[in-house]
């Protein structure tokens, strides 16, 4: 069953009504769920793409509530006349404000401005049962209470449907740029960058990529070296931009390669398309049930050794992998099709050696086997959360957040 409520009451009422025993999937989308979540027949499906309004912008306190079906880059297309922005990388303004938080998605600027979950101040969410809760409040400096907010970033929607947020909200940098580093020495440099920084060089975002070669060869570090590539932003005034794009050009000619042309953030994220309750989210492709993607932290020393076990481990079915060199994790992206899918998350986790390991996409054998891998005092205490609060004990995936 797929219900759109136009207003949070009456998404309460429509989940006060819903058995207690009838699971349901919590979608920023507009769009039937990816096959690859392996949903029960009689699950209720609850879109957030009706509730996309601003509630209150508070630009002297650098606040703002919205509800929780806006998408990211409308949002900060919308907030970016005030001069303010919530600090996300483009590839995420496709995200819906609830699906932001509720995957807690990694992101280049997480070691300069913080996690989704520093951003978050406040939180409004109904339980599975009906039940509606708020957390937090509008302000920066908040210790009075338990902070379920945070406990709500990563939650894939186990602990209910989140219908509004209030994010922290910082000032626009007056000039964004992105440049990248192309080719087979694309790590060699973000390593030397990490490891060397220092004021003339830092930069607020960075993403290392690597993407599978089309050909899918045996082994994937034969890919081809434009699969390679490196992801800088820099931010700040025109001057600092342009002195610290000349240190990262030195840095980049050391290593025998070059800064790629410099393009403006700004272009790269999706201007509003139209009013934030709209309603209309554009169609999403599903993807398919065979595709997985790990999120793997791990200490900074060992992050750049992974990727190389990684692709050993997997081999033909590592399509990408992403590392964030700043908070430390690494996103991997591999397919399961025609193998066996225990045997294969067994090899992964047992690459990644004393690394915390989480699944964002992934079937049973995935979510089974990361769970047990898990200390027991940890898998106890979120069941009785996700008890407590009514919901059900499922890992929802990120496909339609």
């Amino acid at each position: 069953m797929w219900h759109t409520p136009q207003s949070v009451e009456e998404a309460v009422g429509l989940l006060s009504a819903c058995p207690a025993e009838t699971p349901f999937l919590a979608t920023g989308a507009a769009e039937p769920p990816s096959p690859s979540l392996p949903l029960p027949p009689e699950t209720t499906v609850v879109s957030t793409a009706a509730l996309r309004s601003i509630v209150e912008h508070r630009r002297d306190d650098l606040t703002v509530t919205v509800r929780a079906g806006a998408r990211v880059g409308d949002l900060n297309a919308e907030l970016s006349a005030a001069g303010q922005w919530i600090p996300v990388e483009p590839r995420a303004a496709d995200l819906s404000v609830g699906g932001l938080i509720s995957s807690a998605v990694p992101g280049a600027f997480d070691a300069a401005f913080g996690p989704v979950r520093r951003q978050l101040l406040a939180l409004r969410l109904v339980s599975g049962d009906g039940r509606e809760y708020r957390w937090g409040r509008p302000v920066m400096k908040n210790v009075a209470g338990y902070d379920v907010p945070r406990l709500a970033c990563g939650s894939f929607g186990r602990l209910g449907l989140i219908t509004e947020a209030t994010f922290r909200l910082w000032p626009l940098p007056a000039v964004s740029v992105q440049h990248r580093v192309e080719g087979r020495g694309a790590r060699r440099v973000a390593r030397a960058l990490c490891e060397g920084a220092d004021t003339t060089t830092a930069t607020p975002g960075m993403r290392w990529s690597w993407k599978a070669a089309r050909d899918d060869r045996a082994d994937p570090r034969q890919a081809a070296d434009h699969r390679e590539h490196l992801t800088l932003w820099l931010l700040g005034s025109e001057r600092s931009v342009l002195a610290r794009t000349s240190a990262l050009a030195e840095v980049v000619a050391a290593h025998g390669m070059e800064l790629g042309a410099r393009t403006s953030m700004s272009a790269a994220v999706p201007s509003a398309a139209g009013p934030l309750h709209d309603g209309r989210e554009p169609r999403k492709e599903p993807r398919s049930p065979e595709d997985c993607v790990l999120r793997i932290s791990s200490p900074a020393a060992s992050l750049w050794e992974l990727p190389d076990r990684l692709a050993e481990v997997a081999g033909d079915r590592l399509r990408r992998m992403d590392a964030y060199p700043g908070s430390g994790v690494l996103r991997v992206e591999y397919s399961r099709a025609g193998a066996d899918a225990r045997e294969l998350i067994d090899r992964l986790l047992g690459a990644c050696e004393d690394s915390r390991v989480s699944v964002e996409r992934g079937g049973p054998a995935e979510h089974q086997r990361v769970r047990a891998s898990r200390p027991d005092a940890v898998r106890q205490l979120e069941e009785r959360v996700v008890a407590a609060l009514g919901g059900q004990p499922r890992c929802w995936q990120a496909d339609y957040l």
